[in-house]
């Protein structure tokens, strides 16, 4: 592991993914210093990037000294690495928090569009994170960590709603993990801008949010959702290359 990135520090002193409990006493000077410059740094990350960002940024904008920062982390990609993990842990609540209705559909659209929200909103920080984890592989292995909570709760919905007879434990592994990247792969694409015609396309987060989950619940079910649960994305319901999508046609 890169020299300077706490990671064993940092998750001790911070539960993840809604394990543990916050305090609601009354913070320390120290304690508000240290979430000063968690916040400000989530601002600097945003505006200059993982590169561009520097200790001094980040202690002018706290108005705090250069040692004083060194109090609480090593080095800027022990405050990337912390900020990374509070940003994950608050998007795995919103995303909990987000699904209202025991529906097959919802329970793949709620959280996709909280995510597709989360993503827009805080583009810049995301972006910083990319370029961190590119720099730093340690960081892309955590962020995968952090992730597979996640990724088993939606692999635990996979189970409940298709049943354990209806196909092996593997292949369900396979299609929960292909359709969740799929969604991060997708949003990646957003954030990196690498495409253009790609970025031109996409008119909102919910436009984009209600494609893939549509995307997501055809693969997985094998037909539509309700057309009156789509608001901005109800076009991908005719986007089909054959002329019997349902499959309906004599054999």
């Amino acid at each position: 592991m890169t020299e300077g990135v706490e990671t064993e520090k940092m998750t001790e002193s911070r539960p993840l993914f809604g394990k543990g409990s916050r305090s609601t006493g009354r913070l320390s000077k120290g304690e508000r210093t240290k979430r000063r410059l968690l916040a400000v740094t989530r601002k600097v990350l945003a505006e200059k990037g993982y590169q561009g960002t520097r200790i001094d940024d980040i202690t002018k904008a706290a108005e705090v000294s250069v040692g004083t920062f060194y109090l609480y982390f090593k080095n800027k990609e022990a405050i990337t690495m912390a900020v990374l993990a509070e940003v994950l842990e608050e998007g795995e609540r919103a995303m909990l928090a987000s699904r209202t209705a025991d529906d097959p559909f919802l329970e793949i659209l709620e959280p996709t569009v909280c995510y597709a929200r989360i993503v827009f909103e805080q583009a810049g920080l995301f972006r910083a994170f990319v370029q961190f984890s590119h720099i730093h592989p340690e960081a892309s292995r955590f962020w995968s960590e952090l992730t597979s909570g996640w990724l088993e709760r939606v692999e635990a919905l996979m189970d409940r709603r298709l049943g354990s007879g209806r196909t092996d434990a593997s292949t369900r592994r396979v299609v929960t993990y292909a359709m969740s990247w799929m969604v991060d792969g997708v949003f990646l694409s957003f954030l990196t801008r690498e495409h253009p015609r790609f970025q031109e396309a996409v008119q909102s987060p919910e436009q984009l949010a209600e494609t893939l989950s549509v995307l997501w619940y055809r693969a997985v079910y094998g037909t539509d959702p309700d057309p009156e649960q789509l608001e901005s994305g109800k076009k991908v319901l005719d986007f089909y290359l054959s002329d019997d999508p349902g499959g309906t046609a004599d054999q």
